[in-house]
């Protein structure tokens, strides 16, 4: 149930007028037997009340993704009957997991086939752009016997997309600059939006980016990279010349109110934990000022700041994160044993790095990802 005034106040109402529009058109997908991966909904109602109280709570204490009204009024309350997913998201499912290991490398492949084939037929049919693809967003339906189940943790389950209020299917915005409203989880943000700003283009690549972060949390089980990396902040100064070119420069004006409203610094720690990650991009972008000044930054000695003392080279900072956390040779025991799980996937490492590359242009498709996993 969403409160359409609220969202309305606060500005949202295109997230549940997006979030309608697109899953009722994924649903007939779902409905003519040509993709089963997306989760159905049935049917949509705009009433004037918002549901008793007794419905509203779950269980007797889990209350819904929209806060109960603190009082009865009329007003707009849009009501979405959807399918249940027994098994809930894919992310509280690995959480969930007994040992924190994961699901068997086995069930993997046949998992991650699935939400690729959820994003690229949504592509083909209504030109999706997700834009928030992560595990949380992809859930788990109960579906014992099925053809078209695949096993999770020895169940039988189909994995579904959802969440669709970011998403856009305009193919006249395919190919424009980026957008505020395309910048969503933080954490999940590619990196060539990061380095590039309005130079990058609205395309399928970024769902492809995030598609990857999905594969590297599967193959990790625990946890997201964000918090197997939460010990790894970007260097001080490096952040602080990032944050300087993001909002003065009119280059990156998608970014900016994020930017003014980030007091933690996830934007730049995203981008520095990528570089960590999966390695110094190269210059996929002449003349860029983010890349110049990282190259700056990791040549340079040690800087002082105002009102702060030397601190270590952020070159040599850098180089330490690898060690741990680069996903080719760090050290970190999770980030061992996903690269061990990898391997005994056929194709699954060439698909998570192709997946991740920081250029758009050279990123993997996600046709060319379902391909080399079905060899």
């Amino acid at each position: 149930v969403m409160d359409i005034f609220e969202m309305r106040t606060a500005g949202t109402e295109v997230i549940a007028r997006q979030e309608v529009q697109v899953g009722l058109q994924l649903s007939q997908l779902v409905a003519t037997s040509t993709c089963h991966n997306f989760v159905r909904v049935f049917d949509v109602a705009l009433l004037s009340h918002p549901p008793p109280q007794h419905l509203w709570q779950m269980n007797g204490s889990k209350e819904t993704s929209i806060q109960s009204p603190s009082e009865r009024r009329q007003g707009e309350y849009l009501y979405v009957r959807m399918e249940l997913c027994e098994g809930g998201d894919m992310e509280e499912f690995l959480r969930n997991l007994s040992d924190g290991s994961g699901l068997p490398t086995s069930e993997l492949c046949p998992i991650i086939l699935q939400m690729i084939d959820s994003l690229c037929v949504a592509q083909k049919h209504h030109a999706l752009r997700h834009f928030d693809v992560k595990l949380l967003n992809f859930f788990l339906k109960s579906a014992p016997g099925s053809p078209h189940a695949v096993k999770v943790d020895g169940d039988d389950y189909i994995v579904k997309l959802a969440d669709f209020g970011t998403a856009d299917t305009s193919k006249h915005t395919l190919g424009k600059p980026i957008e505020l409203g395309n910048i969503t989880t933080l954490e999940n943000c590619p990196p060539d939006f990061l380095v590039l700003g309005s130079s990058a283009r609205q395309s399928f690549s970024a769902d492809a980016y995030a598609l990857g972060l999905c594969v590297l949390h599967l193959l990790v089980g625990a946890m997201p990279y964000e918090e197997l990396m939460q010990a790894v902040k970007c260097p001080d100064d490096l952040a602080d010349e990032w944050s300087r070119i993001w909002m003065e420069d009119d280059q990156y004006l998608p970014l900016r109110r994020v930017v003014k409203y980030d007091s933690g610094g996830v934007l730049q720690d995203t981008l520095y934990r990528t570089f960590v990650l999966f390695g110094m991009p190269e210059s996929f972008a002449q003349g860029n000022p983010i890349l110049r000044a990282t190259e700056r930054h990791m040549k340079k000695g040690r800087g002082r700041r105002k009102g702060k003392r030397k601190g270590r080279r952020a070159k040599d900072i850098y180089r330490d994160h690898c060690c741990t956390y680069s996903y080719e040779s760090g050290s970190h025991d999770l980030l061992q044993r996903a690269r061990a799980r990898a391997a005994t996937i056929e194709g699954c490492t060439e698909v998570l790095l192709g997946l991740t590359r920081a250029s758009p242009t050279e990123r993997m498709s996600l046709d060319s990802a379902r391909r080399i996993l079905c060899i």
